[in-house]
């Protein structure tokens, strides 16, 4: 089901003027519209993106995107709401095309991802590791599908409600929270793999 918004009013939005220029291939239009919304598809790229790819590439993508499908936007929702989901699209399936299988062995995980697991094991760490604490998640949710990875990023790291992560996805509520809970599970069972002792080596 979608979430767009029934009571959004097309003809009071200060977007109508110009998603109506680009309908019409406006350059200037295109222009202005490259000029407002670069913030708002770089601030969407920026925490999306696959660590393997370029911002600038994927900011560029997006808005070629958004030109080419400007057809489709039919006004049920803030023209910036239906950009965000096209460029959400647009790295979902960059991260597709990167998608890294689970992590299954110790000895894939840097120092500073191994230091930042055993933390995790301890109560009350002393000297917590940020920044290889940040790696190792990140190196999970690589793992994920990219929606997954999507979906606990904007939950769980940017704290965004279910009502904006419905809004950026076109999920109603109930889909967020099911795919919410199947998502952790995943992330949860590559936790799980490396607490394995299969997944490390033997000690003399």
């Amino acid at each position: 089901m979608s979430a767009e918004n029934p009571t959004h009013n097309a003809a009071a939005d200060p977007w109508t003027g110009l998603v109506q220029r680009l309908r019409q291939h406006d350059q200037a239009a295109a222009r202005e519209a490259v000029e407002r919304l670069h913030p708002h598809i770089a601030r969407i790229v920026a925490t999306h993106r696959p660590r393997q790819e370029e911002s600038a590439d994927l900011i560029q993508e997006s808005f070629l995107r958004v030109f080419s499908k400007i057809g489709q936007y039919r006004g049920l929702q803030p023209f910036p709401h239906w950009v965000a989901r096209v460029t959400v699209n647009v790295c979902l399936t960059r991260m597709r095309h990167h998608l890294r299988r689970p992590v299954q062995l110790w000895s894939e995980l840097g120092e500073a991802e191994q230091r930042a697991f055993e933390q995790t094991r301890q109560e009350s760490p002393a000297d917590a590791d940020l920044s290889g604490a940040r790696e190792l998640v990140l190196r999970l949710l690589d793992s994920l599908k990219p929606k997954d990875r999507l979906l606990l990023t904007w939950l769980e790291l940017e704290r965004k409600s279910m009502a904006e992560v419905a809004a950026l996805t076109g999920w109603n509520a109930t889909l967020v929270r099911v795919r919410a809970f199947r998502a952790r599970r995943h992330l949860r069972k590559a936790f799980e793999a490396l607490e394995s002792p299969t997944s490390r080596p033997e000690t003399t």
